[in-house]
């Protein structure tokens, strides 16, 4: 996909435990924000999608009684 200039923003509404497992990927990547962690979490969807099902992988269900401390998250 070409890197094209950001000129286009949108808002999204998650639920607290999507707000913590997008935390949780931009703190164990490095990121500098959210809204980096939710732009590498797009193109890794569809670069997914682009492969095709057989070689996507299964990804971990959003755990509704999220806890960082016992996960090993930020809060730990």
């Amino acid at each position: 996909m070409k890197d094209d200039a950001r000129s286009v923003k949108f808002q999204l509404m998650v639920s607290p435990s999507e707000l913590a497992a997008i935390d949780e990927y931009r703190w164990s990547h490095r990121l500098p924000s959210r809204a980096e962690a939710v732009r590498h979490l797009v193109r890794a969807g569809m670069f997914q999608k682009a492969k095709g099902p057989a070689s996507a992988p299964t990804l971990p269900s959003h755990d509704q009684t999220h806890n960082p401390s016992k996960n090993g998250g930020i809060d730990a």
